[in-house]
């Protein structure tokens, strides 16, 4: 159950907190390159949690996974899957977004007299990390259902 809302609570109590203390940015000159990093890093989940369906979907003959299915595990993981693909293509496509924004004039706004400092920079922590967690819960879901593969043979 935990792993079920992880991605969730963890990117908004980290985009909340960031908010709250009114987050540092990057300097100048390095922002656009980690915006840029922060693309390929959000590719590169694409890319291992897309091989990991592809892996699993290759075993659907054998008898594990069957065994896994029965137990409704390949259906959770790949909803999982899908919830971190999605949020992992929008990440990069944010990053990309964010790199032709000027980074020293960022706007901020009031709510209920406090100052929320750099809005776009708080959607970007909240995708962050929020796609990070899933690629972590995918592999966690995975390892799970190693253990019990081997249970089963």
């Amino acid at each position: 159950m935990f792993e079920k809302f992880l991605p969730l609570v963890g990117a908004s109590l980290l985009a909340i907190t960031y908010g709250f203390f009114q987050g540092l940015l990057p300097p100048d000159a390095a922002y656009a390159s980690m915006m840029g990093a922060s693309a390929g890093v959000a590719a590169i989940l694409v890319g291992f949690l897309a091989a990991t369906k592809a892996v699993m979907l290759a075993m659907s003959p054998s008898q594990i996974y069957q065994s896994l299915r029965e137990a409704g595990l390949t259906k959770t993981l790949f909803s999982y899957i899908k919830v971190g693909v999605f949020f992992s293509i929008i990440f990069a496509v944010y990053s990309v977004f964010l790199m032709f924004f000027d980074s020293s004039n960022l706007q901020s706004f009031d709510v209920y007299n406090h100052t929320i400092a750099h809005p776009l920079m708080i959607v970007w922590v909240w995708l962050s990390v929020f796609s990070i967690l899933s690629f972590l819960r995918v592999s966690n879901l995975i390892f799970k259902m190693l253990n019990v593969a081997d249970a089963l043979t």
